[in-house]
């Protein structure tokens, strides 16, 4: 995962290939793992949502 941010970030730079080459990794892993970012973004939005739930059912039940 590390990998790929790192792809992302510097891809203007270097360009996609070069980078892939250089860390050892694919690029058809790089463009799934591109494709699946809103998936990880929609999932950490509602991670956070049931977070605040479970906090507030928390409260609300005195910390039981």
């Amino acid at each position: 995962m590390i990998r790929f941010r790192f792809v992302e970030d510097h891809r203007g730079a270097w360009g996609v290939k070069r980078i892939c080459r250089a860390l050892g990794v694919s690029r058809s892993s790089f463009y799934v793992w591109r494709a699946g970012g809103q998936a990880r973004q929609a999932r950490r939005w509602e991670e956070g949502l049931l977070a605040a739930e479970i906090t507030v059912i928390h409260l609300a039940s005195r910390g039981a």
